[in-house]
């Protein structure tokens, strides 16, 4: 079982779609009491964080996620979330990871928000297993983690500077990309988490 926090902000279609393609069960996680038997739980990434984290403190989801055994991937906002702040409304993190997520500048090279598919570079770790270096992903994000700023880093993306694409610490992961939007190099990759548990 496969669980899904629901963070009253995300469309979770698309996501609990690709985890059933990979012919497992899917759980939405609102509750503490949700998380009983999971087997990974995935935090996914649509909203503003701070609509979303007071949401995960108040329901004690916040506290159960720090302390959780399972795997864990946090999608877009949901990696953001996982690092100890944002300055997207000025928000604390989960701290389950080092860094904080910064606005990504715009100037006129680049357009923010940073939309649509961009290569991923430097890749290391378990979600990249049969992943080629330089595949495209899907990203929609306004706000960042710079690569330079975290140990945590496990794949780089370039838009207007270096910023992380994955990172992840002991069984906590994190993409800023959509797999559930990347296509086969997503499946592979959500496919890969999937195989931790």
């Amino acid at each position: 079982m496969i669980g899904i926090i629901d963070t009253g902000a995300s469309n979770l279609h698309s996501i609990t779609a690709a985890i059933e393609r990979s012919g497992r069960s899917v759980r939405r996680i609102g509750t503490v009491a949700d998380i009983a038997d999971v087997r990974s739980i995935i935090l996914p990434g649509v909203g503003h964080a701070a609509h979303v984290m007071p949401r995960l403190v108040e329901s004690g989801l916040a506290a159960a996620l720090v302390s959780s055994s399972v795997p864990i991937l946090g999608i877009c906002l949901g990696m953001q979330l996982l690092f100890e702040g944002t300055e997207e409304g000025n928000v604390r993190g989960l701290g389950m990871m080092s860094g904080v997520c910064r606005a990504i500048p715009a100037h006129a090279a680049i357009t923010v928000p940073h939309m649509g598919w961009n290569t991923v570079h430097a890749m290391r770790g378990p979600l990249f297993r049969s992943v080629a270096e330089g595949s495209a992903v899907y990203f929609v994000h306004r706000y960042a983690v710079a690569s330079t700023e975290t140990p945590d880093c496990l794949a780089t993306v370039d838009h207007g500077g270096s910023w992380v694409a994955a990172a992840g610490r002991g069984m906590v992961y994190g993409v800023q990309f959509h797999p559930e939007k990347s296509g086969a190099i997503g499946a592979r990759i959500l496919q890969n988490f999937l195989d931790l548990s």
